[in-house]
């Protein structure tokens, strides 16, 4: 942990709603702490460790179980947002991420998710997943609620849309960016909730990596429970390992320093 060590050093600065830095050697800081029963749920760890004394581990021992789960959710933020629900609303999450041990089969592995604020019936709108793609572990955005035929996935300029899935191409800000295992990396995720004209910005180690936004883009409606509407109008958020049944053994990630803030935070 301490949460507030990526945004210091003369960077830019604003409000923190919400902060995650394992310092308090449990998982209270997160609403809950999941796993799909034949893996572990997330703990806090001092074997790997970017900031102060612990961080946090998600594990996934058996990655043939579909979906198999390690994960963290956070329904409301720590610091108000104005939302009347008390959940999130547009904003940016940043961590510092470390792959330790897997994520090298090619299917789908959610990372870090925005779903829509219903209590008691969350619907996800969309997520970014760590994926193999063409050989290359790296950072995908996924427009779930167009996934699933409830209207066209826009095609975005600069990115691949398979399917709603949004690969990196050498037309995209920084071209195709691998995400490196075996060391610490920051991501910082800006998420402006939108029924059009929806916008996600991606940073790796403070590289602007994918800059998406279409007329069409709906980063506001759920893909399930009242379908591309939100009527909460705000958000909860997943985050961990979320994937399908693979081949590559146990996946292993490291997390420290999770916040939610209204500035970009900079490694």
């Amino acid at each position: 942990g301490n949460a507030g060590a990526a945004g210091s050093g003369g960077g830019p600065t604003g409000k923190t709603y919400f902060v995650a830095d394992a310092e308090t050697g449990d998982m209270s800081q997160w609403s809950s702490a999941i796993s799909d029963g034949s893996n572990p749920k997330p703990i806090v760890s001092q074997a790997r460790v970017k900031n102060g004394d612990h961080a946090f581990l998600f594990e996934v021992t058996n990655a043939t179980t579909s979906p198999h789960t390690s994960q963290t959710l956070t329904y409301a933020p720590q610091v108000e947002m104005g939302s009347p629900n008390g959940r999130y609303l547009s904003g940016y999450t940043s961590f510092w991420a470390y792959v330790d041990s897997g994520y090298t089969a090619p299917d789908w592995n959610m990372l870090l998710g925005w779903m829509t604020g219903v209590t008691g019936k969350p619907s996800p709108i969309s997520h970014v997943g760590l994926e193999v793609w063409n050989g290359v572990l790296q950072v995908v955005f996924v427009l779930k609620n167009c996934t699933v035929g409830l209207y066209p996935c826009p095609e975005i300029a600069g990115y691949t849309n398979n399917g709603g899935w949004y690969t990196m191409t050498t037309a995209s800000p920084a071209g195709v960016v691998e995400f490196p295992r075996k060391q610490w990396v920051h991501l910082t995720f800006h998420y402006v909730l939108a029924p059009t004209d929806g916008h996600v910005k991606v940073w790796q180690d403070g590289v602007l990596i994918m800059d998406l936004t279409a007329p069409t883009m709906n980063t506001f409606g759920g893909h399930s429970i009242d379908p591309l509407g939100n009527q909460a109008g705000d958000m909860m958020l997943q985050f961990g390992i979320y994937g399908g049944a693979k081949s590559d053994g146990t996946q292993r990630l490291f997390v420290d320093d999770f916040e939610y803030t209204d500035y970009q935070v900079t490694p």
